[in-house]
C-alpha cells in the first residue's frame, strides 16, 4: 500500500512508525507548487493525507487506485467531496481536533494586544522598563463576535464569559435553543461587524 502525505503536515514520530507499519510511506515537507506537482505526487497512490493544499477535481481524477483521503484537519472544504464520492474514495477529517488550543490561542493574541504584552517584552529585553507599556484594555465588559458557533465557536464563547465579555454570534443556521444556552445570542454578520 502507498501512503502518500501530500503536503507538510505535523506528525511525530510515533504515527509516523505507525505508518510505515502499513505500508509504502511518502512525506512531502513542502507544499506543491502546481497542480500538476501535486497530481505527480498522489497518482499511484492508495492513501492520501492531506494537509491545507487540498485535493481538487482535477487532482482526485487523476489519480488511479485512491481509496481514501484523509484531512489532517477539522476542515475539508478544500477537498472535492463530490470527485471522491464519484470514485468511491472515503474522506475523513479529524472533526475535534485543537479546538481548546485554537480557543486558548485567540485569547492569547487577544490578551497580548489588549495589554500590549509584546511591547512590554520588547522594552524589558532592551533593558527598558516603562510603566506605560503595561497599560492596556480589560477584555471584561467588551463585546467578541464568534464567526460560526461549531467546536471552536463554543468554545471560544466559553472562554469569553469566564472573562465576563459580551458574547455575540453570527452562523448561518443558528440554533436558537442552543445559542440561548450558551447565552450566545446570533445576530446577522453585519450586525456583528457593528458591534
Amino acid at each position: 500500500m502507498k501512503i502518500v502525505v501530500s503536503d507538510p503536515v505535523f506528525l511525530t514520530e510515533e504515527y509516523r512508525k505507525r505508518l510505515e507499519v502499513l505500508g509504502n510511506l511518502t512525506i512531502f515537507e513542502n507544499m506543491p507548487a502546481s497542480i500538476d506537482e501535486l497530481i505527480a505526487r498522489i497518482e499511484d497512490a492508495d492513501i492520501v493525507i492531506a494537509g491545507r493544499y487540498g485535493l481538487s477535481q482535477r487532482a482526485i481524477e487523476a489519480t488511479k487506485r485512491l481509496k481514501m483521503i484523509a484531512v489532517w484537519q477539522t476542515g475539508y472544504d478544500h477537498i472535492d467531496l463530490e470527485a471522491a464520492n464519484e470514485k468511491s474514495i472515503v474522506v475523513s477529517n479529524v472533526p475535534h481536533y485543537a479546538y481548546d488550543s485554537v480557543a486558548e490561542m485567540v485569547f492569547a493574541l487577544m490578551l497580548n494586544l489588549a495589554r500590549r504584552v509584546h511591547v512590554a517584552d520588547m522594552g524589558l529585553r532592551k533593558g527598558n522598563f516603562d510603566w506605560r507599556n503595561y497599560i492596556g484594555v480589560q477584555l471584561m465588559g467588551k463585546t467578541i463576535g464568534i464567526v460560526g458557533l461549531g467546536n471552536m465557536g463554543k468554545r471560544v464563547a466559553q472562554i469569553a464569559h469566564g472573562f465576563n465579555m459580551n458574547v455575540i454570534a453570527f452562523k448561518h443556521h443558528c440554533d436558537i435553543n442552543e445559542a440561548r444556552k450558551m447565552s450566545v445570542p446570533c445576530v446577522d454578520l453585519d450586525i456583528l461587524i457593528e458591534k
